[in-house]
């Protein structure tokens, strides 16, 4: 018996502003790099990658690897992202627990 695999886009299930920057919010507190490039794509992906190419002024596929779990996106390449999906970095001081 063989098993069937579907396509999956966890970009489909994020494309609403709320969860977005929920998910956002969330690879930030994990301060993981990589979950943290993977939210962008997860959410240039919803927002389209093709309106994402013309607003960074970066390929797609430079994008593609950039925001990929094992990608490492420039400071510059995370800047132009944020500013192509309209959000912004906010610094606070960390709350202790």
């Amino acid at each position: 018996m063989t098993t069937e695999l579907i396509d999956y886009d966890s970009a489909e299930h994020f494309k609403e502003p709320a969860a977005q920057t929920e998910l956002l919010q969330d690879a930030i507190q994990q301060g993981d790099a990589g979950y943290l490039a993977h939210a962008l794509g997860i959410i240039a992906r919803a927002r389209g990658m093709t309106q994402m190419e013309r607003d960074t002024g970066m390929k797609r596929q430079a994008l593609y690897r950039a925001l990929a779990t094992d990608g490492n996106p420039t400071l510059a390449t995370v800047m132009k992202v944020l500013k192509a999906l309209d959000l912004q970095i906010k610094i606070e001081p960390r709350v202790a627990a």
